[in-house]
């Protein structure tokens, strides 16, 4: 249902923009619609086009629409409209979004929908209002409107879409612009579920009510997104103080190591040229890629819960416990069978399209010649399965069939790990009739 969901929303998305008037200087291809339609639904934001200037306005609608369509999820928007037209839903549909989102109440599908669109709403409305504030001081006031909804939309989804032609380099300068940015991708990438139980938690603290306690979800998404923000931000600006960041102030240099350690997670915005950036950066950002931000969220990767809980086994293992613990509470086996099973989709997926794309760019080329294209093509292919966005430049140089990985790997990255989640999450109809006998093997 997922599946067909995000290839039907592509499908039509493509459809319209292939329409006359939405694309200008001859319009889009077939492949080029489908490529910038998947782009947009799993918001990811790799861009063939200039979309400030190679779009109409109208063109930019769409892709507006395709991204918040793509932030919220197909599946969300799919139960809300059958809810509403009173059309009946079965339980296990009603569980599979469950765990869709890691959001919703079973009892309640309905209000926690509305509530879904809701606070989508309120972020999207303040991010706008916010950017609004700036952009009328330098863009004439309807299009300053239009790019304040634009990116504000854009930066909660999590989709990396920008009008400007540099991103958001000609804001290199510009705190405000760029904290409200990173905030809008913070909260889009942190997920309903945990903004429930904040706002749960912040009424309780008013009305001075009893304490309420936050989940061990909650408590990991939080804590796992301060600690991969700092801690990126670290690494990059010791990476490249002496590089990209070498001409700025100290004061930017933090701001700009901060703002890539955030959107490296899931944005795909950049206030820096990030073909400019060093190997060794490149290859963190790839990891900040991979692991992404929190499940439930408009964000891509295995999640911050899976890295976390494959750590806390590592660790445990290492010291000899039965169980990974955090936050006094034991992860439970289940869990770890899941995040395990998440990986390693995810990590083959990736290996795969990388070599994918280094057959049909580079099978051609002699290693000596090819310069620093394994890299970027790897680069590139992390961003697609990590629903990034960040690109070196080889985006709009890629081969026909170069153009079909990246879709691959954009759809994969999207619905692969939540699809996989929803499976694993059903439980066995049957148990099986007889167990094989166990052996050990030969690991290390």
């Amino acid at each position: 249902m997922i599946l067909i969901s995000f290839v039907m929303a592509i499908a039509l998305g493509t459809a319209l923009l292939r329409l006359p008037g939405v694309a200008k200087a001859g319009g889009v291809s077939w492949l080029d619609g489908v490529f910038m339609a998947t782009s947009a639904v799993c918001v990811t934001g790799l861009s063939l086009f200039d979309i400030g200037k190679d779009f109409t306005f109208w063109g930019q609608v769409i892709i507006l629409g395709l991204m918040q369509v793509g932030g919220i999820g197909i599946m969300t928007f799919s139960l809300l409209f059958a809810l509403l037209l009173g059309s009946k839903t079965s339980l296990s549909s009603r569980f599979s979004v469950a765990e869709f989102s890691r959001y919703f109440d079973q009892g309640s599908v309905k209000r926690a929908l509305i509530a879904v669109l809701i606070l989508t709403g309120v972020f999207e409305g303040i991010g706008t209002a916010l950017l609004f504030g700036r952009f009328q001081r330098l863009y004439p006031l309807k299009q300053a409107l239009f790019q304040s909804v634009f990116h504000a939309v854009s930066a909660f989804c999590n989709a990396g879409f920008s009008l400007f032609s540099d991103s958001l380099v000609r804001f290199q300068h510009d705190p405000y612009v760029l904290s409200v940015m990173m905030g809008l991708i913070i909260c889009g990438g942190l997920g309903f579920m945990v903004w429930k139980e904040v706002l749960a938690y912040g009424r309780c603290l008013c009305a001075r009510q009893e304490v309420f306690r936050l989940s061990l979800h909650t408590k990991v998404a939080l804590v796992g997104t301060l600690i991969f923000v700092v801690g990126g931000a670290a690494v990059i600006w010791r990476l490249e103080a002496h590089n990209a960041l070498e001409d700025f102030s100290v004061f930017d240099q933090g701001l700009h190591a901060v703002f890539l350690s955030v959107t490296a997670r899931t944005a795909g915005f950049n206030t820096m040229t990030t073909a400019g950036l060093s190997n060794a950066t490149l290859f963190f950002v790839m990891m900040l890629m991979f692991i992404g931000a929190c499940p439930g969220s408009t964000a891509g990767g295995i999640k911050i819960h899976t890295f976390v809980t494959l750590f806390q086994l590592l660790a445990a293992k290492i010291r000899r416990r039965v169980s990974p613990t955090l936050f006094f509470r034991s992860i439970s086996s289940n869990t770890v069978d899941k995040a395990w099973a998440i990986f390693a989709l995810a990590f083959i997926t990736l290996m795969v399209g990388t070599l994918c794309l280094q057959i049909t760019e580079t099978i051609d080329t002699a290693h000596t010649a090819s310069g620093g294209e394994f890299l970027d093509l790897m680069f590139e292919a992390g961003s697609a399965f990590g629903t990034v966005g960040l690109s070196t430049g080889v985006t709009t140089h890629l081969s026909a069939w170069g153009k079909v990985w990246i879709i691959f790997l954009m759809l994969a990255g999207r619905i692969g790990p939540m699809t996989l989640g929803v499976a694993l999450f059903r439980p066995r109809t049957k148990e099986a009739a007889f167990e094989y006998v166990q052996e050990d093997l030969v690991l290390a």
